[in-house]
């Protein structure tokens, strides 16, 4: 639960980026900041999250994150009190909520690597992990659609900070864990990369992380010029966020019985048959869009729910806690470029269609490129459990 509510302000942000556009009068790169201020603040805090939850313990730096969480919202609102201050109050509410989750991304994943088991409850629970964070940001266009039924779209603020709160007070009367005791692990161990497996792992779910931002703020913002609504944006996009959720569920069951190299492999490979059926995109009907978004939310939920657990289970016991952050480090500087690479070509001055089009093309051949990348990994002994 701590990872939906703790993606949620930036999946507001994205589900939310037209109207964003029309109160801030934000355009190409300084509205592309919004949610990228999000991606950008995740990518620079989990190495010092890993650090902290080595000596603070998980729980604590999970309650500290949700704190976070919900003063960026706060802040975020504050562009209906001061509105000429609206876009930098997005700018500034986003990173100190791409802080707060950060750490909750980092305590979380950390404690469940903690908690016994083989290689296949581990992948389980790290699908379940991953299906939560596709949650939150699947449902914050939702919240979006909702809101703005009654008033501003800033008002979604009141159910995150809500969300954000209970959830602080619930573990914090379930007590918290002990902190790692005895020599402190350096912030970035060099050992980390001497495994192929970390490497290619994390590279594969930074790789789709990238596009998966791209994508959602592209057709978003495509959808919103098909006058489709925001509860129709939402319902659309929500086709990628449900599939990408069930597939890496299914993705965890089958750790017991496929490789999770095969799985990384072949989820990479369907993301980018997805992606590249984007360029064939040439309305907004739910049908055309929601198909397309399926497949490739179906590859993509694959690599992210195996990806975590093949990278923290790749390394011994003693460098789990770096092992989060600098994979973590490496998925989010993914989705920190997303909006960066993928919003050149909002401001090229095309037609809304080619613009999906070329996104498409784009993520299909990342996506490909990661492909063959994580090939040699079929070659390589199974992992241990």
């Amino acid at each position: 639960m701590s990872m939906l509510v703790a993606y949620w302000p930036f999946s507001v942000a994205t589900g939310a980026l037209a109207l964003v556009a029309r109160t801030t009068h934000a355009t190409g790169a300084t509205l592309a900041w919004v949610p990228d201020a999000f991606a950008t603040a995740i990518a620079v805090a989990v190495l010092p999250a890993g650090a902290l939850v080595a000596r603070r313990g998980a729980a604590q730096v999970v309650r500290v994150g949700l704190a976070l969480t919900a003063a960026g919202t706060v802040v975020m609102a504050g562009g209906l009190v001061a509105p000429r201050a609206a876009l930098g109050a997005a700018w500034v509410g986003e990173g100190l909520a791409g802080v707060g989750a950060a750490l909750a991304m980092t305590g979380s994943l950390v404690a469940l690597s903690r908690i016994p088991g083989d290689g296949a409850a581990r992948a389980r629970r790290t699908a379940g992990w991953s299906a939560a964070t596709v949650a939150g940001l699947g449902t914050g266009p939702f919240l979006v659609a909702a809101v703005v039924l009654v008033g501003d779209w800033r008002l979604v603020a009141a159910p995150v900070v809500l969300g954000a709160l209970a959830l602080v007070a619930a573990l914090r009367s379930a007590g918290g864990d002990p902190a790692s005791a005895g020599r402190r692990t350096p912030l970035v161990p060099t050992a980390l990369f001497r495994s192929a497996t970390f490497d290619l792992a994390s590279l594969g779910a930074g790789g789709v992380l990238l596009v998966t931002v791209g994508i959602v703020v592209t057709v978003g913002l495509y959808l919103d010029g098909q006058h489709v609504g925001a509860l129709g944006a939402a319902t659309r996009l929500a086709a990628f966020f449900v599939a990408n959720a069930v597939a890496g569920l299914l993705a965890g069951r089958l750790a017991a019985q496929v490789r999770p190299a095969a799985l990384l492999v072949c989820g990479l490979a369907l993301g980018t048959v997805g992606a590249l059926s984007l360029a064939t995109l040439d309305d907004g009907r739910f049908g055309p869009v929601a198909l397309r978004l399926l497949v490739m939310g179906a590859g993509c939920g694959v690599v992210m729910a195996t990806s975590p657990a093949v990278a923290v289970g790749s390394v011994p016991a003693a460098l789990v806690p770096a092992a989060g952050g600098v994979s973590n480090a490496i998925r989010q500087t993914g989705a920190a470029l997303g909006p960066i690479v993928f919003g050149t070509l909002l401001t090229a001055g095309t037609l809304p269609a080619l613009v999906v089009h070329r996104a498409g093309l784009l993520a299909a051949a990342v996506l490909l490129l990661l492909t063959l990348a994580c090939l040699p990994l079929l070659r390589s002994a199974a992992p241990q459990a």
